[in-house]
């Protein structure tokens, strides 16, 4: 009887034991998140189950999707908050056709997440649609189609690629292009493994591999799904980053000395820096197109504090473009950091709210001239 009711005890232990790990699993499931990996019930970790259940859903929860002549694109048509934020080109805003009317001016904006409108929820209040706004009503007369094309955390190698595998198809009569502060950004970040042709950058983008089907069953344990989900995707998806880190190819090689050995042939006028090459050729198809191309500076939020290298190398890639631009006889947008004043920032380095969307907007419009 004694050994009857010890074993009563035991079971009811371990039940309760369950009961508490499989609630406390739950609880952390349904409200830990990625950091913007995935979209829908506050980006939790119960959406990463339902895909490794269901892989033929994982689309509609992936912000970026690879591409193999592209690198990676934003998901055509994807949804965010129940709104449908890309079309089915991966361009923010509306639907668009690949062949253009005969009668329309397309205009299309190149660039990164400040072009795109990184942490800007209205449409509206982005820079390309406020600048289509704006050149309607200076052009009344034209039918103005400007297409976002802004590719958060794209750099000129990106843009290269996305203009001459998919955006020239487009036919466009106008290019405007913000380009430079990824590039100074992701130099600036890094250590020892910075190489010329940026493959320090080109790792597997986010994925979530399918899962065994034998195995699936057990995902119906939270506390299963949780130690699979957190050994096998949470420190891959910290802080929803588009690319894997790498590890530094020389751990002893410090930033002085990498700075010294790579950054400092940059300023020194060396031909062989990725962004010159980037933006040189970038420049020459706009030409051989035969459209009209308009390039600006990317600016910096003086109002805070900005990593030294990143601030040194972001002037340099604006110096290039204006020279590159300048000799090759197209458009140089000239502004500056005075004309955006403290309330046109959103508190972090580079990107610009509604009232600064709205500045650049009108710069931009002030300078397009069309025939």
């Amino acid at each position: 009887m004694i050994q009857y009711k010890k074993l009563i005890r035991f079971i009811v232990s371990i039940f309760l034991v369950v009961l508490v790990l499989e609630s406390t699993c739950f609880f952390i499931l349904n409200n830990f998140n990625l950091n913007g990996c995935y979209q829908k019930n506050n980006n939790s970790l119960i959406k990463i189950r339902e895909i490794l259940v269901n892989p033929d859903i994982l689309n509609e929860y992936l912000r970026y999707i690879p591409q193999h002549s592209l690198a990676y694109m934003h998901n055509p048509n994807y949804i965010q908050n129940g709104i449908k934020v890309n079309n089915s080109f991966g361009f923010r805003g509306s639907e668009i056709q690949l062949s253009k009317d005969n009668e329309a001016i397309r205009v299309i904006c190149i660039g990164g997440s400040t072009t795109y409108g990184f942490l800007i929820d209205e449409l509206s209040e982005t820079y390309p649609y406020l600048l289509e706004s704006k050149l309607q009503a200076k052009y009344p007369n034209k039918k103005i189609e400007v297409i976002n094309a802004g590719l958060e955390a794209g750099s000129s190698i990106e843009e290269v690629m996305h203009y001459q595998f998919k955006i020239r198809y487009l036919n466009p009569d106008i290019v405007v292009l913000r380009t430079g502060g990824n590039d100074a950004s992701n130099i600036s970040e890094i250590s020892a493994n910075y190489t010329p042709d940026m493959n320090f950058l080109y790792q597997e983008l986010i994925s979530i591999p399918t899962m065994n089907r034998k195995l699936k069953c057990l995902l119906k344990s939270n506390f299963i799904s949780l130690l699979y989900i957190w050994l096998s995707y949470v420190n891959t998806y910290n802080e929803g980053a588009l690319r894997h880190g790498v590890p530094s190819r020389n751990v002893n090689l410090t930033k002085e000395n990498w700075f010294r050995k790579n950054v400092e042939s940059f300023f020194s006028g060396s031909k062989n820096y990725n962004f010159y090459q980037n933006y040189d050729l970038l420049t020459d198809l706009f030409i051989k197109d035969s459209v009209q191309f308009y390039s600006m500076p990317f600016l910096l939020n003086k109002n805070i504090e900005i990593d030294s290298l990143y601030y040194k190398l972001n002037t340099l890639n604006n110096s290039i473009m204006k020279d590159i631009t300048t000799k090759k006889g197209v458009v140089w947008i000239q502004m500056s950091e005075e004309e955006f004043p403290l309330d046109c920032w959103l508190g972090d380095d580079c990107h610009y709210n509604y009232n600064g969307n709205k500045i650049l907007s009108k710069i931009v419009a002030d300078s397009i001239k069309i025939n």
